[in-house]
């Protein structure tokens, strides 16, 4: 992580100082006007990649299914997913592409909504209610999830392609998958440290207030994480003990990406749905054309048989 923090830290310097051309220059990476969509897509995207992440291992640890039907358990969501983007797309297009802004507001509440839903209805594994009961709770969270970040995908995505002049379309698009991306990597890290220390303290706990079992806990943890079949080894009792110190560790993470979307929900606020005018270009500047919509672009002859495009502010 370290090195990839400063190796990151060394590509901006160079496209900031030494590129003649920059790869992606700064001010479409990290200005104001792409700034809110870039980061409510990071944090909702992140914030639901643990929820597809955790619940399936919540179906295979709690309740004891395999891993293809924990997967299956999944297409809620996934299916939701496809519909939130359609509908969000329809929504757009009668909105005359207006409604970017209240579209990430309606859906990131509902990816926040679904991080709770499922971080709650995790515990109806270990009461006294059917496992039907628990896969219907869950799996209506998860729909309502996959529609919010659905929609909220395609509100972040198109708008800063409809902000952008057509000269920086295929830069902020990349620009998009690469917060996209980075801010899946970082956060599913930080949510994997907040899961390992609650299933150790977990453990931890439970095992002090049960009889002695002669385990060791890191040893323990160690080998659950690894892979889920070691549970098939453990004695009846000590593995009710990892289960529901397994599933307290799931309900932190996905604590944490309410968190995660909450923050998408605040930076969907500041989403930017004009195009604003940039000044002109000086003979310094390394970056591209202009992103504004008062630029008309004129063909004017220079010299014999040869013509150069120069722009002009109306």
């Amino acid at each position: 992580m370290a090195c990839s923090g400063v190796s990151f830290m060394v590509f901006l310097w160079v496209e900031k100082r030494i590129a003649p051309v920059p790869l992606t220059p700064l001010r479409l990476l990290f200005g104001k006007q792409y700034l809110g969509a870039y980061l409510a897509l990071a944090f909702g995207n992140v914030a639901w990649y643990g929820v597809i992440f955790y619940v399936p291992l919540l179906y295979q640890v709690n309740g004891h299914f395999s891993a293809s039907t924990a997967g299956t358990s999944l297409l809620p969501g996934i299916s939701s997913g496809v519909i939130g983007g359609f509908v969000g797309g329809a929504y757009l297009k009668r909105s005359g592409g207006t409604g970017f802004r209240r579209l990430a507001l309606i859906s990131y509440p509902l990816v926040t909504v679904a991080c709770v839903g499922v971080a709650l209805s995790s515990g109806l594994f270990l009461g006294a209610v059917p496992v039907a009961a628990a896969i219907i709770a869950l799996s209506i969270s998860l729909f309502f999830g996959g529609l919010g970040n659905g929609g909220g995908m395609t509100a972040t995505l198109v708008v800063v392609v409809s902000v952008a002049s057509p000269a920086n379309q295929a830069v902020v698009t990349a620009c998009v998958y690469l917060y996209r991306q980075l801010g899946a990597t970082i956060g599913l890290a930080l949510i994997s440290v907040v899961f390992r220390r609650v299933l150790t303290s977990s453990l931890g706990q439970r095992l002090a207030q049960a009889r002695d079992f002669g385990l060791d806990i890191t040893e323990l943890v160690r080998r659950v994480l690894e892979s889920l079949d070691y549970l098939e080894n453990l004695p009846v009792e000590t593995r009710s003990v990892v289960e529901a110190a397994y599933c307290d560790a799931c309900r932190a993470a996905l604590i944490v990406c309410s968190g995660l979307a909450i923050c998408a929900i605040i930076f969907a606020a500041f989403i930017n749905e004009k195009r604003r005018a940039e000044s002109p270009l000086s003979s310094n500047t390394r970056d591209e054309t202009p992103d504004s919509d008062n630029v008309t672009w004129q063909s004017v002859e220079r010299g014999r048989g040869s013509s150069q495009s120069e722009y002009f502010y109306n």
